[in-house]
């Protein structure tokens, strides 16, 4: 049984004050602290400023707002901070989109958007978030002059989109448009017969997209003037310039299809008057474009190349309006990613420092669980050590009480080399047992060895020469005086043990009797006990007292000290 240390509650207490403290400081540690100047705001407040900026086209502002707002509900998973979350990054990619023109970056961020959007179940959001990346990848399918093979991609977004998207949004219309011109541009028309039935089937009063699908449907049955009607009837019902646009250069294409060289060209000056007078301006490479596919099937070469120059002329300029705006948005994206690394390498020491927390707290955890089980344990091995221990104090009562009945050896029997005679009826019944190879039941039954063993017990019990350490086999057989035959024999019939054994039995049973005296033991150690009954192996010692206690000498005098001093206290 384990000793107590007095120093263990100390110990503990200490630890745990030590780990408190620790918990503490970790925790006033634990938040992430932003640039001054946003503190004051909540994240309502900072969503809706961010919102007045993209308003007022201070989109660097306003991207500073979204940046820091997303970043600071990154670590809150309720569904309205989730939603919140995916407001600003879907915010963020706007941003980058249509005022930096980082198609990558905002495509980036509008998949960022889409887990969050996804946990708080916000259709609508969902919805712009496919929509828009659609928008992306069709955009970066064109600037590729179709070598990314985004088209698949592109498909996929936005009927994902058409999916999400609520009747009669603007989003649905927007979809709904881009499904039907991308069907016209590609192999894919098709596929998107689901979404354009669907509409067509919820808006019962014809307006322009129920006439473009309508379109789309004849295209496919390759009926190319029903085509052409549906296409008319778009242009005249709608009233917005981009969805005009689309259907104007699908009919412009569609008439150079047919060889209406005239008609062709007519629709494709409508096309432009309508992208110069809005300010369309990404619609002028298009119109360029089809005058050089127009040109070049006709072997006009000339005119053509001239086209084509325009066409090249046209989008660099585009390309020189995006890197105009992105070069004065240098500086402000200097200081953003300046503020948004500083806040990373935060987020970095916060997320550390919580995950030397809960090392921490799980280990102090485990060790109160193994502290709790070895406290348990210690209870029940002292609860057993106790029993055992009253159980050998009952049985040294015992012995004890047989011990004063014996009598003292005065003189030895006479010694004798050979057996004594036996009776006739011994010698008969001895024949019969060694017949039967039931020798121990003989002896037992043979008054002699009975004899002997008594004296043998006398010896071992009231001689003080069983305790030295130089008491031997050819001692025992002096003071007893029988011959050495008949003492094994004696010795194995009635202990069932050898003498070794039994000598060690009584020592350990004396070395009981002097722990439990400790008024006279008091000052002795175990090693001293151990030497004076005669044993001077301290291994030897601890074994044999275990094995025939089943208690370790140090729990025994333990437990005997201990009953001493409840004695003394209840008297």
């Amino acid at each position: 049984m384990p000793i107590k240390n007095p120093n263990l509650k100390i110990v503990s207490k200490q630890f745990y004050i030590l780990l408190l403290m620790l918990i503490a400081w970790g925790c006033a540690q634990a938040k992430v602290v932003y640039p001054e100047y946003w503190k004051s705001l909540n994240n309502e407040q900072m969503m809706e400023k961010g919102g007045q900026f993209a308003k007022a086209e201070q989109m660097d502002s306003a991207l500073a707002c979204y940046s820091l707002l997303a970043s600071q509900l990154s670590r809150e998973h309720d569904q309205a901070s989730e939603a919140m979350r995916a407001k600003a990054i879907f915010a963020m990619a706007k941003i980058y989109s249509y005022h930096y023109y980082n198609y990558q970056k905002g495509a980036d961020c509008l998949m960022m958007a889409r887990q969050p959007a996804e946990a708080a179940n916000d259709s609508v959001l969902l919805s712009g978030i496919y929509s828009n990346l659609g928008h992306l990848y069709l955009q970066q399918e064109h600037e590729s002059a179709g070598k990314t093979n985004e088209l698949s991609t592109t498909k996929k977004c936005y009927k994902k989109a058409y999916s999400y998207a609520a009747d009669n949004s603007p989003s649905q219309r927007s979809i709904i448009t881009n499904l039907v011109a991308i069907g016209f541009w590609t192999n894919f028309a098709a596929n998107f017969n689901a979404e354009m039935q669907d509409y067509c089937d919820k808006h019962k009063q014809p307006d322009d997209l129920t006439q473009f699908c309508r379109a789309s449907w004849s295209m496919q049955r390759r009926d190319y003037d029903g085509a052409l009607k549906y296409l008319d009837e778009a242009v005249e019902l709608s009233d917005n310039e981009r969805v005009r646009g689309v259907v104007l250069m699908i009919k412009c294409k569609l008439l150079d299809e047919m060889g209406r060289d005239a008609e062709s060209m007519a629709v494709l000056d409508e096309y432009e008057k309508l992208v110069r007078g809005n300010g369309l301006l990404e619609g002028i490479p298009d119109i360029y474009d089809q005058k050089y596919l127009f040109y070049s099937k006709r072997g006009n070469q000339a005119l053509a190349k001239d086209n084509r120059l325009k066409y090249f002329e046209s989008v660099d300029s585009l390309n020189r309006i995006t890197q105009l705006t992105y070069l004065e948005k240098i500086p402000f994206i200097y200081d953003l990613q300046k503020a948004t690394e500083e806040i990373h390498v935060q987020e970095i020491q916060h997320h550390r420092l919580m995950q030397i927390l809960w090392i921490v707290i799980v280990a102090a955890i485990i060790f109160m669980v193994l502290a709790l089980m070895i406290y348990r344990r210690n209870k029940e091995i002292q609860e057993n050590y106790r029993i055992l221990y009253e159980q050998n104090l009952q049985h040294l009562a015992i012995i004890e009480e047989e011990r004063k009945k014996m009598p003292v050896v005065d003189q030895p029997l006479p010694a004798s080399d050979e057996e004594p005679e036996l009776t006739e009826d011994e010698q008969i019944d001895a024949e019969k047992a060694a017949s039967s190879g039931d020798t121990a039941n003989d002896d037992s039954n043979n008054p002699v060895l009975n004899e002997v063993y008594q004296r043998i017990c006398a010896v071992m019990e009231k001689s003080p020469e069983v305790y030295s350490e130089n008491f031997t086999f050819a001692r025992l057989h002096e003071l007893v005086g029988s011959n050495t035959k008949y003492l094994s024999r004696a010795i194995s019939t009635h202990a069932q043990c050898d003498f070794k054994t039994l000598l060690s039995q009584y020592r350990i049973r004396e070395a009981c009797r002097r722990m439990n005296d400790v008024e006279h033991y008091r000052n002795f150690t175990i090693d001293a006990i151990a030497k004076s009954v005669g044993i001077t192996s301290r291994t030897s010692f601890i074994k044999n007292f275990k094995s025939q206690t089943g208690i370790t000498p140090s729990a025994y005098l333990k437990l005997a000290r201990q009953k001493t001093s409840e004695s003394r206290s209840a008297k």
